[in-house]
């Protein structure tokens, strides 16, 4: 299993976190909410990068 990622954005390396409150299948599941599917070549990002470019924070940003 794996227990790191490299960011694909920054590039940095960050540990994996899998517990109750965040699994394989919610990462799934916030993608579908995003970008409205999932695909399995999807790239990971980190926190930092993600609050960058969330489609709900852009579309927020943009609709004030």
């Amino acid at each position: 299993m794996e227990t790191e990622y490299i960011c694909a954005m920054c590039g940095e390396t960050f540990g994996l976190v899998r517990n109750e409150e965040w699994s394989d299948e919610k990462a799934q599941q916030e993608a579908v909410k995003e970008f409205g599917y999932y695909a399995s070549n999807m790239v990971r990002v980190c926190d930092d990068c993600w609050n960058r470019i969330a489609p709900s924070k852009i579309a927020s940003v943009i609709n004030n």
